[in-house]
């Protein structure tokens, strides 16, 4: 099948703080750690991780620009809603029905029902949609006031951000990282299994980044008509990654996984078996994974040679 490499027939026990990468779909390279050349990425090589990445939530927060250090949001109403939503104020107790056009402060929780839909409004011109069957929190940035940020813990949402406040960072934060983007609208979804997750990230108009500590955009952000989806599923003493890229023929983005850069490309000319897509699923070791480098213990003594390592010769030879 054209472009679609196979899975490794192996399943041997991986190192910690390793990965392998099991297949991949379209056009996926890997930066080698020591030449710093990218290479197709292979089924069946095995990788070290790389170290993880802090998270700064500031980093992309224009202050200098502006010299603002209060905020012009402070809070946030429903312009719209149908069936049943609700709501927990920061120190309620118990969630009660969301009311339109009354002012809500940030760090309230808003709940969404089945075939259910509310739209809030920040300010003029940047609302969120929470769709059905989801559980988000609005709230400020507790260290940067200028950062307006929603907790996605399940669920969808729809962001439209028209006329964004100069000088104020809007973010959704979902376990695999923080979406971030301003004048901008976008979508993302979180998908909580009993074993796995789901971060599926559609742009509409404008640019989208994704800073986390194991994945995030590197140099060129998210595009309109580009999609990107993570999905992890963990299984016993290890998890599976798939990481897909979504846009049209030939586009590619940059992003860093575990520590490692790979590069995905939308084959030039998609066909049935691939689509508009560009994917790698890599296979890791749950033990270990947020292990430093300077103290990693080896103690599985036959293990899938590492890309570029040549496997030991036996005793004798």
């Amino acid at each position: 099948m054209v472009g679609l490499a196979g899975t490794a027939s192996a399943q041997s026990t991986l190192a910690p703080h390793t990965f392998e990468v099991v297949r991949t779909v379209g056009v996926v390279n890997i930066r080698d750690a020591k030449t710093e050349k990218l290479g197709p990425a292979k089924a069946g090589n095995v990788y070290d991780m790389g170290n993880p990445q802090p998270v700064d939530d500031a980093a992309r927060l224009p202050v200098k620009e502006t010299g603002k250090e209060s905020p012009d949001i402070t809070g946030f109403k429903a312009l719209a809603k149908e069936g049943n939503v609700t709501i927990k104020a920061p120190k309620a107790d118990k969630f009660t029905d969301l009311k339109l056009d009354t002012p809500y402060k940030l760090g309230s929780i808003v709940k969404t029902g089945r075939n259910a839909f509310a739209d809030l409004e920040l300010s003029p011109k940047n609302q969120v949609r929470v769709l059905a069957k989801s559980e988000v929190q609005m709230g400020a940035n507790m260290k940067h006031a200028l950062i307006i940020a929603l907790k996605l813990n399940s669920g969808k949402v729809d962001c439209k951000l028209d006329n964004f406040p100069k000088g104020h960072l809007f973010q959704v934060q979902t376990p695999v990282g923080i979406c971030g983007a301003v004048g901008t609208a976008y979508s993302v979804e979180e998908l909580l299994g009993e074993h796995s997750t789901d971060t599926n990230i559609f742009v509409s108009d404008g640019a989208v980044y994704l800073d986390g500590q194991y994945v995030r955009t590197l140099d060129t952000p998210l595009g309109p008509g580009q999609s990107l989806s993570i999905s992890i599923v963990e299984r016993e003493r290890e998890r599976l990654v798939t990481v897909t890229f979504n846009g049209q023929s030939g586009e590619a983005i940059t992003l860093l996984l575990w520590g490692r850069e790979f590069t995905f490309t939308v084959p030039a000319q998609a066909d049935q078996v691939t689509g508009t897509v560009s994917l790698v699923t890599l296979r890791m070791s749950s033990d270990g994974l947020d292990v430093p480098p300077e103290v990693r213990v080896n103690e599985n003594p036959v293990l899938p040679p590492r890309i570029n390592e040549q496997p030991e010769s036996p005793a004798g030879l």
